[in-house]
This record gives C-alpha cells, sequence and structure tokens, in this order.
C-alpha cells in the first residue's frame, strides 16, 4: 500500500515549546551561554596551609635530629666498650702464651735481670718488688726459632725468646717486641698502634708470679668504659 505524507493542516501550534526544546536552560534570564571559572585559592588559605607545611617540617626535622643524636650516643658508647674489650682480650690471650726466660742476668732479656731476685715468672714488670705498674712486659717463645726438641736448643740461649710490652702513651695503646741475639742484645724491635682512643689508661697488679690483675679505662667522645680482669699465667 503506498506511503502518504501527513496532512499538515491539521497539525495544531501552541503558543510556547517544550521545555525540552527551549534554547535557554531552566532557570536562566536569556542571552548567551556562559562557563563557570574554577575559584583560587585566597590569600588566607595559602598562608594556613604554608604554616601547617612548616609546622609539619619543623617537628620532622626534630624528631630526625633527636634519632640521630640518640644514634651517636650508643655508637659512640659501644665503640668505648668494644675498644676497651679489644685491648683487654689481646693482652689476656697473649699474656697466658708467656713462658720464663732464664737467660743469665747479665743478657738482661729475662727474669734474672730483677732486683732483688724474684721466682721464675714470664711477667717482668710488675714483679713482686714493683707489684703495681702502668705497663706490662713480659717474655714469650719466638715463634721463629723457639723448639725444644731439637738437639741444639738452650733454654738459656735469649734468642730463642722475646719480649713483649704494652703500654699506653696518650689515647693509644702500643705493644712492642724485641727480639734477641745470644748474646743478649737486641736483634730486632717492632712498635705497633693496638688501639687509639681520646683517652686511655692501663693499671696492672701483681698478685703472685703466676696471677696478675688487669685493668682498663678508655674514654671515646663522652663515654668511658672499664674493664678488670684476672689472668693467670700457664708457664709462670
Amino acid at each position: 500500500m503506498p506511503h502518504r505524507p501527513p496532512d499538515l493542516s491539521r497539525v495544531e501550534i501552541s503558543g510556547r515549546a517544550p521545555s525540552s526544546l527551549s534554547p535557554h536552560p531552566a532557570g536562566s534570564s536569556g542571552g548567551v551561554l556562559t562557563r563557570r571559572r574554577p575559584r583560587a585559592f585566597s590569600l588566607s588559605e595559602i598562608v594556613v596551609v604554608v604554616a601547617l607545611f612548616g609546622l609539619f617540617s619543623t617537628t620532622a626535622l626534630a624528631g630526625l635530629n633527636l634519632t640521630l643524636g640518640y644514634w651517636r650516643t650508643i655508637s659512640s658508647r659501644v665503640d668505648a666498650v668494644s675498644s676497651c674489650r679489644l685491648v683487654v682480650g689481646t693482652i689476656a690471650n697473649e699474656l697466658r702464651q708467656g713462658i720464663p726466660n732464664p737467660a743469665p742476668a747479665s743478657t738482661s732479656t729475662g727474669y734474672r735481670q730483677i732486683s732483688p731476685p724474684v721466682d721464675p715468672t714470664a711477667v717482668l714488670r710488675p714483679n713482686a718488688s714493683s707489684p703495681i705498674a702502668n705497663e706490662l712486659v713480659f717474655t714469650e717463645p719466638d715463634p721463629t726459632r723457639y723448639d725444644p726438641l731439637n738437639s741444639s736448643f738452650d733454654p738459656e740461649d735469649p734468642s730463642y725468646y722475646r719480649t713483649v710490652r704494652y703500654y699506653v702513651t696518650g689515647g693509644t695503646v702500643r705493644r712492642e717486641v724485641k727480639t734477641w741475639t745470644s748474646s743478649g742484645s737486641v736483634a730486632n724491635t717492632v712498635d705497633g698502634v693496638l688501639a687509639n682512643m681520646d683517652s686511655a689508661e692501663l693499671r696492672v697488679t701483681w698478685r703472685a708470679p703466676d696471677l696478675f690483675d688487669l685493668e682498663f679505662s678508655c674514654t671515646r667522645g663522652k663515654d668511658a668504659a672499664r674493664l678488670n680482669t684476672q689472668i693467670f699465667v700457664l708457664g709462670k
């Protein structure tokens, strides 16, 4: 069936267009459509934000400084204690290996040089005649020569021994080692640093030919440490 166009003569036109077809949105007074610009921050808002940021930064920095200060304090204290343990441990371990050097007094290398005479001992200073000292001097086998199983070994030959001295100068703990010739003259001297501190003090007390008290104190920064121990010398 053929399509017929609508009869426009019967269409009634009202006086107002539907609101959906209105060229202006509801509530507008007509005219050109405008887009509202975003509102900028006011000066007072910016000042508040800057003040809050400054307060937060100050608080964070104060907490960081407190943490770093606490860490430095603990680190200094740990360093002081560790230095004391290093010195005391090193001295004690080596002193326990000391043995008497029975070389004649004329060689001035062993315990027979001490006057008045003392019982055989590895420790030359302190001793029974001078029981307190701020250094420790003792004899031990020279590992490069000491061999009691060798048929030519002579226990009174000073070249088979060496003399070890621990002492403090300023805040430095030093270890000196002397080796000897058969006649008792110095063959070689090696002096090295064991530990460095701000200040240090070594005190050794004679209790018996084979028993000694060792006291060592030191400071690092504002922290101080002190260690005491008793050392038993196996070889006297």
